[in-house]
């Protein structure tokens, strides 16, 4: 690399794009399941994780700030 800033940077890039592709994946899911019910009906009960949305946008907050508090301390 060109920079030594940039080797710096290079794992917290790879992390958030990883979580980036997860939150990705799991709206692509989200989304298939929303249009065709009985698309893993089984396996993922989508009314479960419907009714308690802003319980994980809460839970989704809390971690990432546990997260970069972490990480910014490092």
């Amino acid at each position: 690399m060109k920079y030594q800033t940039q080797k710096l940077a290079y794992p917290y890039f790879i992390a958030a794009l990883a979580l980036f592709l997860v939150q990705v994946s799991a709206g692509v899911l989200a989304g298939t399941v929303y249009v065709f019910p009985n698309f893993l009906s089984e396996a993922l009960p989508f009314s479960y994780y419907s009714n308690d949305s802003y319980k994980r946008a809460a839970g989704m907050v809390a971690v990432g700030l546990f997260w970069s508090q972490l990480l910014s301390a490092a």
